[in-house]
């Protein structure tokens, strides 16, 4: 008795103690026999205290040994802590990629395919048997649950993955086509019509200052004594805020010894390399990106909100295992208990845990709970709370 009461204590503080009031919905169950008598359901209806629903445990689960109960609830608080952790992350990736939505969170597709809101759903929760099969222990129940919520987790990274990179190509075309003249790609700038390269001649692309182009415009044929520039070469492509982009025809033979008169001259010259077919290659790559990028997006969008109902569906089922096992730990066989799922009004959720303090506080496992066990909470964790109830967090 003192063993499980120690592993109740200790698991109630592994949930994080007054913490744990904070939790969207409380699950918590009391003996059916103290709860019809007291009628803690109909005392809990209250709308200033919160919205209150039943909570069905199935019959037919298998309950095993004390000793399989006890190693399953230790495990169950680690699966319980991942399960919520990756329906969070869900979540988080379907808000990211959904920000002009004032809610992401998606419905939830309930046994029988019709879809609900959260709440809907755990208002009206019945087990769901086709797909945890009661035949199985609560070990293979659970340890079934953890691997499919992981296997989510894990393909969902690769799609994520998958759309970063998309986004990330998308980003780095983006950078080259931003920024000063000085760096950015030039290819859509730049025609056939206005680069010149044949046998003998070429095309420089020159970066000049707004503040230089009356000095440009007047040296540009005979820049440092260099007299074999085609005269009236020069063009403006185009402009940022600062420069301006110039062309300028001159025969290839002269064309790395301008350069360096051009850089004397504080002029940037770009190294570009003209190709129609590059460039047209270039804006059907960025086509191609953005519809992969849109494309991407649509799926992942879908696979979040069909891995975020099943991440809540199996988070659900796996709190229902552990209620069974928590409850019966603390109450005993046969099993026999109500359980309950409470969102508490957030204004009044002292006043939901005294109401729950003043029905069912004097729950008793003998002597051992009433000295133990608050032993063991006060001395672990230095006064934290430990209710005489059986209580589990839902954040959703």
């Amino acid at each position: 008795s003192s063993r499980v009461l120690w592993t109740l204590a200790v698991t109630q503080l592994r949930e994080g103690g007054p913490k744990m009031s904070s939790a969207a919905y409380w699950i918590v169950s009391a003996p059916k026999q103290v709860s019809e008598k007291r009628k803690v359901y109909e005392k809990l209806s209250d709308d200033s205290l919160g919205k209150v629903y039943r909570l069905p445990i199935p019959s037919g689960i298998r309950v095993g040994t004390l000793n399989s109960l006890m190693e399953l609830s230790d495990d169950l608080i680690k699966y319980d802590q991942g399960v919520e952790v990756i329906t969070g992350k869900i979540l988080r990736q379907l808000e990211e990629l959904n920000k002009s939505s004032s809610d992401s969170r998606p419905d939830i597709t309930k046994r029988g395919g019709d879809r609900v809101p959260v709440e809907v759903y755990l208002q009206s929760f019945e087990w769901d048997d086709h797909q945890y099969h009661l035949a199985k222990s609560m070990r293979e129940l659970s340890d079934g649950i953890h691997e499919k919520v992981v296997a989510i987790d894990e393909e969902l990274k690769v799609k994520i993955s998958e759309y970063n990179s998309v986004k990330g190509s998308l980003a780095t075309m983006a950078r080259k086509e931003s920024g000063t003249l000085s760096v950015r790609a030039l290819d859509e700038f730049v025609t056939a019509e206005n680069f010149v390269d044949t046998e003998h001649l070429t095309t420089l692309l020159i970066v000049v200052p707004k503040h230089s182009y009356k000095d440009w415009y007047a040296n540009y044929e005979t820049l440092g004594g260099i007299e074999f520039i085609v005269p009236g070469s020069s063009k403006l492509l185009t402009e940022d805020n600062d420069t301006g982009l110039m062309t300028v025809v001159l025969f290839k033979n002269f064309a790395e010894e301008y350069k360096n008169k051009c850089r004397e001259k504080r002029f940037t010259v770009r190294d570009f390399q003209f190709s129609s077919e590059s460039s047209k290659l270039g804006k059907e790559e960025k086509n191609r990106l953005v519809s992969l990028e849109e494309q991407k997006k649509r799926e992942l969008v879908r696979l979040c909100q069909q891995d975020y109902s099943e991440a809540v569906t199996s988070w659900v089922h796996l709190k229902v295992i552990r209620m069974f096992v928590e409850s019966v730990l603390r109450y005993g066989l046969p099993a026999s208990f109500d359980s309950f799922i409470i969102r508490p009004n957030k204004r009044n959720e002292r006043k939901l845990r005294d109401v729950l303090g003043s029905l069912l506080n004097d729950l008793s496992l003998g002597a051992a709970f009433t000295t133990t066990a608050e032993d063991v909470a006060t001395t672990m964790a230095g006064g934290m709370e430990f209710f005489p109830y059986v209580y589990l967090p839902l954040n959703l």
